[in-house]
């Protein structure tokens, strides 16, 4: 009876968990299988015992059980890096995964939570209902690392300490991802997008020079806080203060994108005609 138990049915979803990960080129799911046949022949040679004993499974808890591990096995077939063509995660199973990781992760052994926790954020990775918040969580996340980087450099400065602005080379990235990106332009205007529309503030400032230039910097921001200004008046359209300022500073920057614009086409042309007289002077020599 011990091996057809409900502490045997969770020991063996605990292998398999820690199992996923491990590509040895045998199912995760065959221990399951085992048990189902065990499991299968003792409710055909035991049937009214089965159903008056607290230790065995149900027949639901045991589909369920099956399900969950055959989807465990989908999801260590599909994250196979060295697999030559690895087979996706399907909707159904990564829903099958959610459900299953609800239901028993209060009898996940400690050493299998870490494994558990992965696999749920990729299973929600896949589903329409998660995606948007998971993929404004990794923009939020790169662009805090940016700002790290960048406040190390300027701390390496003041202590005097060999610099590298590396910062520039992330924030470039991050920049041009973010803006290519059309799934992120569909999301809704939200409370973390409008966040978001924030720190990237921050990234402007961090943008390599030979790829932006000040007035390129200066129009960025009027953009962004016109974005913030927009995000405002849906998500806080109380907060008098805040859009205010919000298109205070949207015209304050495109005035200065104006200014630098100005500043930089009269440098040039005083240069090119300082470099014309200095010609004309040689060639008269």
């Amino acid at each position: 009876m011990d091996s057809i138990s409900v502490t045997r049915l969770y020991h063996i979803i605990n292998r398999t968990i820690a199992e996923v990960d491990k590509y040895t080129g045998e199912a995760i799911n065959k221990e399951m299988l085992l048990f189902k046949e065990r499991y299968t022949y003792h409710l055909r040679h035991n049937p009214q015992q089965s159903l008056f004993s607290e230790e065995c499974p149900s027949i639901s808890e045991m589909i369920q059980a099956m399900n969950f591990c055959d989807s465990l096995q989908a999801y260590h077939l599909a994250t196979d890096v060295d697999a030559k063509a690895p087979s996706s995660l399907s909707e159904q199973d990564c829903r099958i995964l959610l459900e299953g990781i609800d239901t028993y992760r209060r009898h996940i052994y400690p050493e299998n939570v870490f494994k558990l926790d992965i696999i749920e954020n990729i299973a929600k990775r896949q589903l329409p209902e998660y995606r948007q918040a998971y993929l404004l969580a990794d923009y939020k996340r790169d662009v805090l690392f940016v700002i790290s980087r960048r406040k190390h450099y300027q701390k390496n400065i003041k202590n005097k300490q060999p610099v590298t602005k590396d910062y520039e080379r992330y924030a470039l990235h991050f920049y041009e991802k973010i803006t290519k990106d059309d799934e992120m332009k569909c999301i809704e205007i939200c409370p973390e997008k409008m966040e978001l529309y924030k720190l990237t503030l921050e990234i402007i400032d961090c943008l390599p020079k030979e790829k932006y230039n000040r007035t390129d910097k200066f129009k960025l921001k009027s953009q962004l806080w016109s974005s913030i200004a927009k995000s405002l008046l849906k998500l806080e359209e109380t907060n008098t203060a805040a859009i205010t300022k919000a298109h205070s500073e949207a015209a304050r920057y495109a005035r200065a994108a104006e200014n630098a614009l100005a500043h930089a086409t009269n440098y040039e042309v005083v240069t090119a005609l300082r470099r014309k007289r200095q010609k004309d002077e040689w060639d008269y020599h």
